[in-house]
């Protein structure tokens, strides 16, 4: 997987979680975010985990906490 680098904007704290946007350094794409685990997806969205989950559990990166339960 190849390192990726983001610059996250906090505006603003509401319903107990981060509410900003966040750029992706090696495409120059920026992106809001209303909470920190959308956050993540969208982190995982660019760096494109989530292709890899899909080829591992033939299951798209949306059901990964499914995918993983004991």
């Amino acid at each position: 997987m190849t390192p990726s680098t983001f610059v996250v904007r906090i505006i603003r704290c509401a319903n107990g979680t981060w509410q900003g946007r966040i750029g992706h350094t090696q495409t120059g794409e920026m992106r809001p975010f209303q909470s920190c685990l959308e956050m993540i997806k969208i982190m995982d969205d660019f760096v494109g985990t989530g292709r890899q989950v899909e080829k591992e559990t033939g299951r798209h990166a949306v059901d990964w906490s499914t995918a993983y339960k004991g």
